[in-house]
């Protein structure tokens, strides 16, 4: 009798056990929610990055370190993604260099909008890990009737240099709705204020 009845109890007991983790009990819906949520909003993010950059350049090369003179180097990985979209309609927009020619045809200029972002490491002096992660971003109009190339000079900050503050500074030839990068170098940071950005036509 005494075995019975150990025997129900330990049957009950696994009865009261099952039913706790039972396909019935609710789901945490909490839990789920916050989760589904960052999915979609890591999902949106890099759907909006891809959208405005939509193509990529390599960097990859051995750049002058000028904070270390006089044989300093710095090894430089990383990719460049940039998105150049025409810009219609008449707004007027600050921050764009034009540059007039009478066109024969009457043709109106075009406006474009160029958005780059870099994403690169440096391995500098005494093996420092540099890196730089920025945007930036020029609006160009250029008229039919320029034949000439038109470059884009950009600076972008270096994080963590150990000597002196440094600038990576890239220039573009751009194609159409292409850039070719055209050269990169580090400069010093010379005072509080630097010229950021540059277009040039050639």
């Amino acid at each position: 009798m005494k075995t019975l009845f150990v025997a129900l109890v330990a049957l009950l007991f696994a009865f009261f056990l099952g039913c706790q983790s039972s396909i019935t009990d609710p789901v945490d819906q909490e839990s789920t929610t916050f989760n589904s949520n960052v999915q979609e909003q890591t999902s949106a993010y890099k759907d909006a990055f891809n959208f405005k950059y939509p193509s990529s350049l390599k960097l990859q090369g051995t750049l002058l370190d000028p904070s270390h003179r006089p044989n300093g180097y710095a090894e430089i990985s990383g990719v460049v993604r940039y998105g150049v979209k025409e810009i219609k309609g008449g707004i007027k927009l600050e921050n764009a260099l034009e540059f007039y020619k009478t066109a024969p045809s009457g043709t109106p200029d075009k406006k474009f909008r160029v958005d780059i972002f870099v994403d690169a490491d440096l391995k500098g002096g005494h093996n420092h890990a540099w890196s730089v992660e920025k945007a930036a971003e020029q609006t160009i109009i250029i008229n039919s009737a320029n034949q000439s190339t038109t470059y884009i000079q950009k600076s972008f900050r270096v994080k963590n240099t150990c000597c002196a503050p440094l600038d990576l500074v890239l220039k573009f030839q751009v194609n159409g709705k292409e850039l070719k990068l055209v050269s990169m170098e580090l400069k010093l940071v010379d005072g509080l204020y630097n010229d950021k950005s540059k277009i040039v036509f050639e």
